[in-house]
């Protein structure tokens, strides 16, 4: 889905879209672009609601496309342990969300859930 120059996307969602790497079966994020939306969540705690809602988003399409959702899995799980206890709640609903839509789906091949 293209946006138009004077429609671009949210910075958060360009940060979340560049952790997802080009071929599909790499199960880890693209680590420069991780430090950066870690620290873009904790400079803009008021994102991390939108920051956690797009992962999911992106796995359910994935998913859809019958391709690896491991890496948003990671994401939100680095978010997690980033944030502070004031800011958990924003992001617990989506981490569960992806949990509940990868245990759900047929693939076999899934990443160990460490609680």
């Amino acid at each position: 889905m293209a946006t138009c120059f004077c429609c671009p996307k949210p910075r958060y969602k360009r940060l979340v879209d560049g952790l997802f790497p080009e071929d599909p079966q790499t199960p880890t994020p693209v680590s420069a672009n991780m430090d950066k939306l870690l620290f873009f969540a904790q400079t803009s705690p008021d994102h991390l609601d939108n920051i956690g809602e797009y992962p999911a988003l992106r796995l359910r399409r994935s998913l859809q496309r019958e391709k690896n959702g491991h890496v948003a899995l990671q994401v939100t799980e680095k978010l997690l342990s980033a944030c502070d206890s004031q800011k958990l709640q924003l992001i617990v609903d989506s981490y569960l969300d992806i949990l509940h839509n990868m245990l759900e789906t047929s693939n076999t091949e899934r990443p160990p859930i460490r609680l």
